[in-house]
C-alpha cells in the first residue's frame, strides 16, 4: 500500500501503525505529484490519500484518485478529508464502483478502524463514512455498501 498526506506527523504515526499491524508500506508521500509517481513505479494494492495536498490545498486528492484510476484502475482508493463533504464522496462513487473509500478524519479515532477500512478497500468494497453516506443516499447514489 501507499500513503499520501502533507503532515509530516501524521505520515509518520499512520505508517509506523500500518506497518506494525503488517501493511506492507510500499511508499509514502507529502504531495500529489510524489504519490503519482510513486504509484506509477510501483502500483500498489490500495492507496490512502489526504483529500487536502500541495500544492493548493484543494482537493487534490480526489484529482489524484481520478489520475491513479485513469492509469491503474485495479487500485484500491481511500481518501481521507477533514470534512464530511457529500460531493467528494459522490465524486468518488462516480469514479469506481468497487475498492473506494472516503473517512472523515476525526471520526477514525484508533488505528482499528482505519485497517479496517484499508482491507476492505483491498478486497474490493466500497466503505464511506457515516457522516457522508447520509447525504450520498439522499443524492440518489445506489452504490453505497456500508457496515457499521
Amino acid at each position: 500500500m501507499m500513503f499520501a498526506d502533507d503532515s509530516g506527523l501524521l505520515r509518520q504515526l499512520l505508517a509506523e501503525a500500518l506497518t506494525s499491524r503488517g501493511f506492507h508500506m510500499a511508499g509514502v508521500a507529502d504531495t500529489v505529484p510524489e504519490i503519482l509517481r510513486l504509484v506509477a513505479a510501483d502500483p500498489p494494492d490500495v492507496v490512502v490519500l489526504d483529500i487536502r495536498m500541495p500544492p493548493a490545498n484543494g482537493n487534490e486528492g480526489i484529482r489524484a484518485a481520478e489520475a491513479i484510476w485513469q492509469d491503474h484502475p485495479q487500485a484500491g482508493l481511500l481518501v481521507l478529508s477533514h470534512y464530511a463533504e457529500t460531493s467528494y464522496a459522490v465524486r468518488l462513487l462516480e469514479g469506481s464502483s468497487r475498492a473506494v473509500g472516503y473517512l472523515v478524519e476525526d471520526r477514525v479515532q484508533d488505528t482499528a478502524r482505519i485497517t479496517e477500512a484499508i482491507d476492505r478497500v483491498g478486497a474490493g468494497e466500497v466503505v464511506i463514512d457515516p457522516m457522508s453516506s447520509t447525504g450520498c443516499c439522499a443524492a440518489g447514489e445506489p452504490s453505497i455498501r456500508w457496515k457499521p
